[in-house]
């Protein structure tokens, strides 16, 4: 098949799964959304010729040529909209892209389906500081709609732990006189779960994929939040077939998504209370959420179905199962380099050491391409600088605890430098949420048992 991918800088790993599966593949990266030529320069450099990835300078005359066109993120509407008039495409239009970008609209579509935390809504900064402080005894996540992309050290979307914590942020939005509006989400207390889904044009397709996400850079819930510029530390999968996740949070969706035809992923993140079990919608994702894609694909079967006929049979409006490792628990560890959160460094790319003996000793759908390029003069393998993590490396085991050791084992065989780190407690907190999760009907005994 002729395959056309749509990327920002964060599909190259995508391209790659069509590209071993025998089609022939363009790439074009919408470079808009790079901050420095030299990391457009570095993206995908001797990966691309390697797999046969043609990277492409434009879009249209290529992506309406191809069998169908797979989208690696949003701000792609306005283009999905004009290409879906002649070819399939994977990806959110610009209706669905308000989903994700307009934080209060899932609410005004869905508030009489699923529950949703109490959430104020303010067109200015100044008036979201105003309301903040005369309510000093309540705590809330700062949810930022119509921010283009990441500003110094502003995401859309911050969990603070304290009341200055989140006055001090939202006076760093003032300050920078950032055009945003923001949304102040009332916090919860409970386990943050989400599920993601492959929607068909009509329906979700069986299994669902639940996953427990760690956002915090470092293993403390006062450190670093990943944010927009890096996505999850790391996830812990496993799947669900018309289980409660699906029933409750995404077949209410089902009947929207079908009118504004959406073809695509689609994620709910959730927090699940712990004083009365129900899931609080807190965000929606309509793409591939990184690094959730990756142990998605680690969880396919591809000897049974290609990556390349789930996607187009999807978009065919097929209804089938997807095939996957279902008695697994799955795992990914994103590796940092020590740029994200430094404010003193250079444009020189990292030297990535490990990856051809960790090839060697285990199969390439665990290993896991962000920001890499390879350097066919020097032989080796570099990390892009000032683009966030750049591997992921994924696991599947028979419960958490083996999960979590075999994962660690492999991202030991890798080292970054001049130096890179990743959170090696992945996972653990779901030991003890476990108990909420199985109190209030979220995962069944079997599942109890045999994972954790």
């Amino acid at each position: 098949m002729k395959v056309f991918v749509l990327d920002s800088g964060l599909g190259q790993d995508i391209s790659k799964w069509f590209a071993i599966e025998g089609n022939s593949v363009k790439h074009f990266i919408y470079e808009a959304t790079y901050s420095a030529d030299y990391v457009s320069m570095y993206y995908g450099k001797g990966l691309f010729e390697f797999y046969g990835i043609e990277r492409v300078s434009s879009y249209f005359k290529d992506a309406i040529s191809s069998n169908f066109v797979f989208v690696t993120d949003v701000n792609f509407g306005k283009i999905v909209d004009e290409l879906k008039e002649y070819v399939p495409v994977f990806g959110a239009n610009s209706e669905a892209e308000r989903l994700e970008s307009e934080r209060d609209l899932p609410y005004k579509l869905f508030k009489e389906k699923l529950n949703f935390p109490n959430n104020y809504h303010f067109k200015k900064v100044n008036e979201a500081i105003k309301f903040l402080e005369e309510n000093k005894d309540k705590l809330f996540a700062i949810k930022l709609d119509k921010l283009q992309s990441n500003v110094g050290k502003i995401d859309k979307t911050y969990v603070p732990y304290y009341y200055e914590d989140a006055l001090y942020y939202l006076k760093i939005i003032e300050n920078n006189n950032l055009d945003v509006e923001v949304n102040l989400q009332e916090k919860i207390e409970g386990v943050e779960a989400a599920v993601t889904g492959i929607f068909n044009g009509k329906n979700f397709l069986q299994p669902v994929f639940v996953n427990f996400e760690e956002k915090r850079a470092f293993p403390s819930k006062d450190g670093l939040g990943t944010g927009g510029l890096t996505g999850e530390a790391g996830t812990i999968m496993f799947v669900e077939y018309n289980g409660k996740f699906y029933n409750e949070l995404l077949k209410p969706t089902e009947e929207y998504l079908s009118k504004i035809g959406y073809y695509g992923f689609f994620d709910w993140n959730t927090i699940i209370s712990k004083k009365d079990g129900k899931a609080y919608i807190l965000e929606a994702t309509v793409r591939p959420g990184y690094p959730t894609i990756f142990l998605i694909y680690t969880f396919l079967d591809l000897n049974k179905k290609s990556f390349t006929e789930i996607i187009y049979d999807t978009l065919m409006g097929k209804n089938f199962e997807i095939p996957v490792f279902k008695d697994k628990i799955g795992i990914c560890n994103r590796i940092f380099p020590y740029d994200v959160f430094c404010p003193c460094r250079d444009n020189e790319p990292f030297l990535i050491i490990g990856l051809k003996q960790f090839l060697m000793k285990y199969p390439e759908k665990y290993l896991h391409f962000i920001s890499v390029f390879y350097d066919e003069t020097k032989k080796q393998f570099f990390g892009i600088p000032h683009s966030g993590p750049i591997l992921v490396v994924t696991s599947l085991a028979n419960s958490l605890s083996e999960a979590r050791k075999e994962n660690l084992e492999k991202v030991d065989l890798i080292k970054i430098i001049p130096d890179g780190w990743y959170r090696e407690d992945i996972g653990k907190r779901l030991y003890w949420q476990k108990d909420i999760l199985l109190k209030y009907g979220w995962i069944s005994d079997e599942i109890y048992k045999k994972f954790f």
